[in-house]
């Protein structure tokens, strides 16, 4: 599912509110997609608060990264790589999960109408 990772902090958090369930270690140890050795997710992202705003703004409401910088005032270069890579992680999702999204004829309108009208095609 596509849950922002500081939400999933914060639900280990609360699910560690009568016990440790969650092993205190594995919310203070860095992210890491564990890719190579010493990676961390801070090496190419920025921290998930600011991650989860970029994101949420362009998935969620549908910002490009223009508005995402004039709402939230963040540094230009930080959102434009973060949409970039919000935008070809979107479009590769479902072949990474190796599934097959048939989109109905109206789907598809609405798709290319956000590509043109969301600085869709300007980052992949």
């Amino acid at each position: 599912a596509d849950v922002p990772k500081t939400l999933v902090y914060d639900l280990a958090r609360y699910a560690n509110r009568a016990g440790e369930r969650i092993p205190a270690a594995s919310l203070e140890k860095a992210p890491s997609a564990e890719l190579r050795p010493n990676q961390t997710d801070q090496d190419t992202l920025p921290p998930y608060d600011v991650l989860d705003v970029i994101l949420r703004a362009y998935i969620e409401e549908n910002l490009c990264a223009e508005e995402i910088i004039e709402k939230f005032r963040l540094d230009p270069e930080l959102v434009e790589q973060t949409v970039r890579l919000g935008a070809l992680q979107h479009v590769a999702e479902p072949a990474r999960r190796a599934e097959v999204r048939v989109l109905e004829h109206a789907q598809r309108d609405e798709f290319k109408k956000f590509q043109r009208s969301h600085c869709f095609s300007v980052y992949v």
